[in-house]
């Protein structure tokens, strides 16, 4: 395992750029990549990683595998909080506790895995590794009524959509 304290002080001793957009430019006057000029870098040296992410797919790990590898490789630990595409139903399924439920819906987006993309089954795979090897932890979030109660299917408007601003 690395030590933490090189990874540190690697980490602060890189320059970064205040903020990352994909619509800025560079200092080498070429457009921002963010994959390459932040995440990878960032996560290469890291060994923490906490991020709300509304719209998190597993193919942002593939593509980020390079700087997971490192991560991972230092004993990096991940948590994330994550928007949920779910209907009404399903989600007042999960909150009361029906997990047989939330697996079939689950399961039910897995059962076609062989016409998926590349990118996307590997992005599943390091998903699934990085969460049974323990170095992810995802917690899902699920939109309420703030008046009732009650959930919000992914597909109203309604209070908008589970993200950081």
């Amino acid at each position: 395992m690395s030590d933490p304290d090189n990874k540190q002080n690697g980490f602060k001793n890189r320059p970064w750029n205040y903020s990352y957009k994909t619509s800025s430019v560079g200092s080498t006057g070429r457009p921002v990549n963010i994959l390459h000029d932040f995440y990878i870098p960032a996560l290469t040296l890291s060994v923490q990683y906490d991020r709300v992410a509304g719209y998190f797919r597993s193919t942002s790990l593939a593509a980020a595998s390079q700087g997971f590898s490192a991560f991972t490789a230092a004993g990096g630990k991940m948590r994330l909080i994550v928007g949920a595409d779910l209907d009404e139903d399903d989600v007042n399924a999960i909150l009361q506790g029906d997990m047989q439920r939330m697996s079939e819906r689950l399961n039910s987006e897995l059962e076609y895995r062989k016409t998926w993309p590349e990118e996307v089954a590997r992005g599943v795979e390091l998903l699934s590794w990085m969460v049974a090897e323990g170095y992810l932890e995802v917690r899902v979030a699920f939109r309420i009524d703030k008046n009732t109660g009650k959930s919000i299917s992914f597909t109203t408007a309604t209070d908008g959509y589970v993200h950081e601003k």
